[in-house]
């Protein structure tokens, strides 16, 4: 009798235990922010899976979409099997290897719903705990709708734009600068294929030490946003450049565009103003050197004219020749 009445005192001391883990764990599940699922796989009589069976929702899921348990699965979602679900399910119970994946699904109570779930073999059957990441992807998909469009805004500028990453030495002096970002209009002015991750030094060594890379140093370090116009021919390229660079983040934002067509015509302006100011002063010499041929000829004519007179007037009066020379 005693030996009976502790065997029953332990079983109801195990089933104690279990109806209060039991109750634990419904608690702990109950308090999640994720649907929690359990299903048993229903075979057919070849033991083939042909459906599952709700025999556990927690809270949130109850709250959302009611209380399913003892319903089946392909009755109340069919389109498990036509998007693929229904098999991940089966080959969980089957192999024992979880799920853990996201996808979308517009199906029965859900509309346009993206969702993040893991499936697991519990017994002949699987337990699921999903998340609703829809706000999530909705935001990616904006933030990766404006990427694209400040990419194609970017790529379809005149102007070259790249981001600088310092490379320091080792006592901490900027010695070069790595490309973290190349527009498509950057690689095609220096006919590069692609850029980031490389260092500008190793790509054009003539920028080794050169007085642009000095500024761009000046600039990272500083602060102080430098503009100019930058003749790029001693670093490998026949071309003049507008450079704006400034400090973003933990590197420098360079914006450049060629302004070589400008520049050769106010070269070819210059040489025309040049050419214009020779003309005009060597009009002006002319003009005065046939100013000064024309007065000393018609001095010559006039002189030559009271020669001629004062001859005349010898011969005939030698009073008259004397007063044409005193006016001489």
């Amino acid at each position: 009798l005693v030996h009976t009445w502790e065997h029953v005192t332990e079983r109801q001391e195990a089933e104690e235990q279990i109806r209060t883990a039991n109750e634990r764990l419904k608690a702990t599940l109950d308090g999640s922010l994720y649907y929690t699922q359990a299903f048993r796989a229903i075979r057919n009589e070849t033991g083939r899976i042909i459906d599952f069976e709700w025999i556990f929702t927690n809270r949130m899921w109850n709250q959302l979409y009611g209380n399913a348990i003892g319903k089946k699965m392909l009755q109340q979602n069919p389109a498990v099997a036509t998007t693929g679900l229904f098999d991940s399910f089966v080959k969980v119970v089957e192999t024992g290897e979880p799920v853990d994946e996201e996808f979308y699904y517009s199906h029965e109570q859900f509309h346009h719903q993206w969702f993040h779930h893991t499936v697991v073999k519990m017994g002949d059957g699987v337990v699921i705990n999903t998340e609703d990441i829809t706000r999530r992807k909705k935001a990616e998909q904006e933030i990766h709708e404006k990427q694209a469009l400040l990419e194609s805004v970017l790529n379809n500028t005149e102007s070259s734009i790249m981001f600088l990453k310092p490379v320091r030495d080792q006592h901490g002096k900027i010695s070069d600068f790595e490309y973290v970002y190349t527009n498509d209009r950057t690689l095609q002015s220096v006919n590069r294929q692609r850029l980031a991750g490389k260092k500008m030094t190793e790509v054009f060594p003539e920028l080794n030490g050169s007085k642009l890379l000095k500024k761009y140093a000046f600039v990272a370090e500083t602060g102080e946003s430098f503009k100019g116009e930058i003749d790029i021919l001693p670093y490998g390229f026949a071309v003049w450049a507008q450079v704006f660079a400034q400090k973003f983040a933990d590197g420098i934002l360079v914006t450049y565009f060629d302004i070589t067509e400008r520049k050769v015509t106010e070269s070819k302006l210059r040489r025309i103003e040049e050419e214009k100011q020779k003309a005009i002063l060597n009009a002006v010499m002319e003009t005065q050197e046939e100013e000064r041929r024309r007065t000393a000829e018609a001095l010559h004519n006039e002189f030559g004219q009271l020669l001629i007179a004062t001859k005349f007037s010898i011969r005939n009066s030698p009073k008259e020749a004397e007063r044409l020379l005193d006016t001489a």
